[in-house]
């Protein structure tokens, strides 16, 4: 099964030499490697030019966001399985070989995910703790992807998807200011069981410049749309349902949190009321929903000394 690889690139040009050279030190060759160069501005497509695999492609367009990115690579792709690597992230060796011996072992899946390790904003090394699978199995079906999914299991530079399976899901969700890559997993995991890698062979930095970390849901988040389309539809298993409401919830709840930030409490209250009832932090949700009910302009108050507090009382 053929296997392209798609960089999604904006101003990323400290690190996508860092990311070419992982893919191009593969001990599986790709078919192809897209690069998306999203209107960088900073040289990060001339940084790409430099190099001369016969394989690499290098496709320029106006700046639309990470997702348009995604769809055109995916539009692109002449390979039966895309695999994703961000621009400022790495693979191990031997990640390509890992995602093919995933594949002939669980060639229904929807996905195919290894474990990862994370830079942190510092510098440090770490390997987050995936329970996904049982103890003992160092491959395999992740069996409740939604009660697992604040571990996050599924990272975009960690992960092969069928283009098929691509196509069926709609791509990735433009214009959402972030999470679109969650919201895929999302939906791939409603219709696909989803395979895994206990491997370390990719690596996520958080040490860059240029994240969407900062960036503010406006209203309510894909994510939350999708999970509660699919409960309205019958297609969650009964006994999965409260797991994935409990999932969810902490993605409604911090886009009810941006909302407030911005004064749009009509939307945060929406929010807050798909989140009744679930596992998030309590003290945290009679919070929101108090600045929620409080007059126009004390809310973004409220939430100021809410940040000066966390100061003083880390």
């Amino acid at each position: 099964m053929s296997v392209s690889v798609v960089i999604p690139l904006y101003n990323k040009r400290p690190y996508i030499e860092r990311a070419l050279h992982s893919v191009l030190s593969q001990t599986t060759s790709p078919r192809e490697i897209i690069v998306i160069d999203d209107g960088s501005t900073d040289g990060s497509g001339e940084a790409v030019n430099n190099f001369t695999a016969p394989n690499l492609v290098l496709v320029r367009q106006e700046n639309r966001g990470e997702s348009a990115a995604r769809n055109r690579g995916i539009q692109l792709a002449r390979g039966q399985t895309i695999a994703w690597l961000d621009a400022d992230d790495t693979w191990e060796p031997d990640f390509l070989a890992t995602i093919l011996r995933l594949q002939r072992k669980f060639p229904n899946a929807g996905a195919w995910v290894t474990a990862y390790r994370v830079v942190s904003p510092q510098g440090a090394l770490r390997t987050p703790e995936l329970a996904v699978l049982p103890d003992g199995v160092e491959e395999g079906l992740i069996s409740n992807y939604y009660r697992c999914g604040l571990a996050f299991p599924v990272k975009a530079s960690a992960v092969a998807i069928p283009k098929q399976v691509l196509y069926r899901i709609g791509g990735f969700q433009e214009g959402e200011p972030k999470g679109a890559d969650v919201d895929a997993w999302l939906k791939i995991a409603l219709r696909f069981p989803l395979a895994f890698s206990r491997q370390y062979q990719a690596t996520y930095f958080k040490n860059v410049v240029n994240s969407r970390v900062s960036a503010r849901w406006r209203q309510e988040p894909a994510i939350s749309r999708t999970a509660r389309q699919a409960i309205d539809a019958g297609i969650v298993p009964p006994e999965q349902v409260q797991d994935l409401k409990n999932y969810v919830s902490h993605f409604q709840v911090a886009a009810a949190r941006d909302c407030l930030v911005q004064g749009n409490r009509q939307t945060a209250r929406q929010l807050l009321e798909y989140a009744r009832g679930t596992q998030v932090l309590a003290l945290k949700w009679w919070l929101y929903r108090l600045m929620a009910a409080l007059p126009a302009d004390a809310g973004p108050r409220l939430w100021r000394l809410k940040q000066q507090f966390k100061k003083i009382m880390p």
